[in-house]
């Protein structure tokens, strides 16, 4: 991610700017924890700057690629078919010409690649319970126990979170109303694309991570735009307060940012080690084969790793059991946050549990 960020980087900034830019992902805590725990986001950020770029360059056969390849990895192989339809729908405001070779090349790769996936078709109903039910369910005001991914911050929390975003934001700001630059083609499409994230961060805290990335980058195509317009005349002072203003944040923001990640490591540390314990009690204390209740979908993926003699009550993210057993999944969240005066008795009469 780090190679295609900075490639990126590069087409927009000299070699400094973009040296600079390479470290402005350490002042967001939300970037930097989603980076280190090496998350499937991470891949989707990839596809998702990379697929940006070549819309607006016109990039059709890597385009293609992309689109094929997507699908293969990930649920949210959609948003390439709407990058594109953002991209050409700013392109004909712009110029009034609209790239089919790429509408076409994304289309055509997102099918062929869904179609080619060793898991169709099931991987259509993947593809409909997460990417289109959990959303409409969210915004319906469902809990589906996913956790606080699925929920908004305080703005306070969601300002020192994500403080390089506002930054960004707000160096822009100045750039546009001082300096009276014109935006490009590419600035204007990074921008909607980071817009989509921003919004929907306001939902949901998992898609802060993207709205970074991509915000970065319209900032850098937006300097590319403020250094082309002078012709590299009148910009070294601004430059140089870019360069002091975020600096200046670096040292305020960075500390910070570290505390927190550290805190961070150490939760997620103390949590793995109580998982593991209690899988390996499982392992030594309970006969193969036994059905085990267990009330959070998150917890599986340890037992079964450490315990894999057993079989478990939920094992996928909860979408997949509300929407194939809702009644079963009302009773379960009632289960876990104790609402039932008897659960020996629920849980061997409607999940079987002795």
């Amino acid at each position: 991610f780090i190679f295609i960020y900075a490639f990126i980087l590069k087409r927009y900034l000299p070699a400094f700017l973009a040296g600079l830019f390479l470290l402005q992902p350490l002042l967001s805590f939300t970037f930097t924890c989603f980076f280190i725990q090496l998350r499937p986001f991470l891949l989707c950020n990839i596809f998702a700057v990379l697929g940006i770029y070549c819309l607006i360059n016109k990039k059709y056969r890597q385009l293609f690629i992309l689109s094929l390849l997507y699908p293969l990895t990930h649920i949210s192989f959609f948003m390439l078919i709407v990058y594109a339809l953002i991209c050409e729908g700013i392109r004909y405001l712009l110029t009034k010409e609209v790239y089919f070779k790429s509408l076409c090349a994304v289309v055509i790769g997102t099918l062929l690649g869904c179609f080619l996936h060793p898991n169709f078709p099931n991987n259509l109903l993947i593809f409909h319970l997460n990417s289109v039910l959990v959303p409409l369910y969210t915004l319906q005001g469902i809990d589906l126990t996913f956790g606080s991914e699925f929920i908004s911050k305080t703005t306070k929390i969601a300002l020192f979170d994500n403080f390089a975003v506002f930054l960004a934001l707000n160096i822009v700001l100045w750039l546009g109303l001082l300096k009276k630059i014109k935006a490009s083609l590419a600035t204007c499409v990074w921008l909607a694309c980071a817009s989509l994230y921003l919004v929907l961060s306001f939902l949901s805290n998992r898609y802060w991570y993207p709205a970074n990335t991509i915000f970065f980058i319209f900032l850098a195509a937006y300097v590319n735009d403020w250094i082309s317009a002078k012709k590299g005349q009148d910009v070294l002072p601004g430059i140089s307060a870019i360069l002091g203003l975020s600096l200046s944040f670096t040292l305020i923001f960075f500390p910070l940012n570290i505390r927190d990640i550290k805190n961070t490591i150490k939760n997620f540390s103390r949590m793995n080690s109580h998982y593991e314990a209690t899988a390996k009690w499982m392992q030594k204390n309970i006969p193969p084969g036994e059905l085990i209740y267990h009330p959070f979908w998150s917890d599986s993926p340890y037992f079964m790793c450490f315990n894999p003699k057993n079989n478990y009550i939920s094992v996928l993210d909860p979408i997949y059991m509300f929407y194939r057993y809702p009644k079963e999944f009302l009773i379960n969240k009632d289960l876990y946050e104790g609402r039932f005066q008897n659960p020996q008795e629920v849980l061997g009469e409607v999940f079987k549990v002795t």
